[in-house]
């Protein structure tokens, strides 16, 4: 069953008075990007989450938020990075003299300043947390990819819908095929006539060697069968439970070269007709497939 590259996904969980959020949001994407933004304390788990999505997701750019609620309930010591404060203090009293103004700048304001006080917790509250949140992380990867499984469901629908009228469109053209020796022959005599007045004077087998001639130079019964091909394949791959977005995009290239070799090698107005209809779909469908993971 293949999937949408858009998704949304969510997940929390709670231990020793902290509860860890945890949000996807996946959007289109050529590749895989994934982005974390998560509390500066915990960055350095950042890359084990990342390998966990890099598992379990092929393509899209994704966005995870991670924030923990009710943190500081869980740190034990309060520090102070002294020379850092010192070094802000300075600078704002430099900035004062600078622009010959009076803040009042005090102590307090460095509380808006990051890094400047640090919590702490012990090593078993920090392993807990951490396992809370890789968890957490994966909960929200299951649910991120179960909704990319149902928004890939309704993509499949309309894939469906399309394919079918290509292959309408197909049959019709494949109809107008095989009429066409006749015709090509009756319509090289009219032009004949048009030029001479004694049509009797040429010789009959000449007329059907030409007329053979442009059968076969305007005959597009392989690209007819070709694009059969093509339909039928792109109908297994959807069934599959592989990624299969960028082989439906190779598949539908196929498709869209067979239908431009139809038109190009065409002088029939209604297979003309079809392969329009035909083309419209193809590019419908390329549409679609952008959301395809």
């Amino acid at each position: 069953m293949i999937s949408s590259m858009t998704g949304y996904g969510r997940a929390e969980n709670t231990v020793n008075g902290c509860t860890v959020v945890v949000e996807a949001k996946s959007l289109n994407n050529r590749y895989l990007e994934i982005y974390i933004r998560m509390p500066r304390k915990f960055t350095s788990f950042e890359e084990e989450l990342e390998s966990i999505a890099r598992e379990e997701l092929s393509r899209g750019k994704v966005n995870f938020i991670v924030s923990i609620e009710g943190l500081f309930r869980s740190m034990e010591e309060l520090s102070i990075n002294l020379p850092l404060a010192e070094q802000y203090m300075n600078a704002f009293k430099e900035l004062e003299e600078k622009f010959n103004t009076n803040s009042n700048i005090s102590p307090e304001h460095l509380l808006k300043v990051e890094d400047v006080f640090e919590w702490t917790m012990s090593e078993d509250n920090e392993e807990k947390l951490r396992k809370s949140i890789v968890k957490t992380f994966k909960n929200a990867v299951m649910m991120l990819k179960r909704h990319k499984r149902e928004e890939g469901k309704n993509l499949i629908v309309d894939f469906r819908e399309r394919l079918k009228k290509l292959s309408d469109a197909l049959k019709n053209i494949k109809a107008a095929v095989k009429d066409r020796h006749i015709e090509d022959y009756d319509n090289l005599k009219k032009r004949i006539k048009k030029v001479l007045r004694d049509l009797e004077r040429i010789d009959p087998e000449r007329i059907e060697v030409e007329a053979a001639i442009m059968a076969e130079k305007f005959d597009v019964s392989e690209e007819c069968v070709r694009l059969d091909s093509h339909i039928k394949m792109f109908r297994e791959t959807l069934k599959s439970g592989d990624v299969v977005g960028r082989k439906l995009d190779f598949i539908l290239q196929e498709m869209n070269r067979e239908a431009n070799t139809i038109s190009s090698k065409s002088n029939n107005f209604q297979i003309a007709g079809e392969v329009v209809i035909i083309k419209e779909e193809i590019e419908r469908i390329k549409e679609q497939l952008r959301n395809v993971e």
